[in-house]
């Protein structure tokens, strides 16, 4: 088993069910990052253990701090223009499954699922075209 793997499973095995299960999470998500020395997460998943995981994983933890944890934190200034990144990505993911058909694909096949996808892209393109002239 690599190190990482038993590092994880010892964390895992630490804390609680739910612990455990945000820092599988916060590992999958720091591979599929398009930059893998990094890792993007939302506030549900400021706490100390993810965090330590994604440094043992070789990631930088970036990570929007929970307001509810008592300190007024905010992210460094570079990690906030990363995140940044990030929230405009969940923005267009939310407007695709909300309004154009991405949350109930009701189509068979590889190639019939990215042709309703991509004319869901194309719509929310142009509409994003049409907001910035006007």
């Amino acid at each position: 088993m690599p190190p990482e793997k038993a590092n994880l499973q010892n964390q895992e095995e630490a804390g609680t069910q739910e612990q455990s299960r945000k820092s599988r999470i916060a590992g999958e998500k720091g591979r599929r990052d398009p930059d893998p020395s990094s890792c993007f997460a939302d506030a549900a998943y400021d706490a100390p253990e993810i965090k330590m995981v994604s440094e043992m994983l070789g990631h930088v933890p970036i990570i929007d701090p929970n307001k509810r944890r008592g300190e007024e934190k905010e992210l460094e200034p570079a990690s906030q223009i990363r995140y940044h990144v990030r929230t405009g990505v969940e923005r267009a993911n939310s407007e695709m499954k909300d309004n154009y058909g991405a949350n109930h694909v009701r189509v068979n096949g590889h190639l019939k699922v990215l042709c309703h996808l991509m004319f869901g892209v194309l719509v929310l393109t142009a509409k994003q075209i049409f907001n910035y002239f006007a």
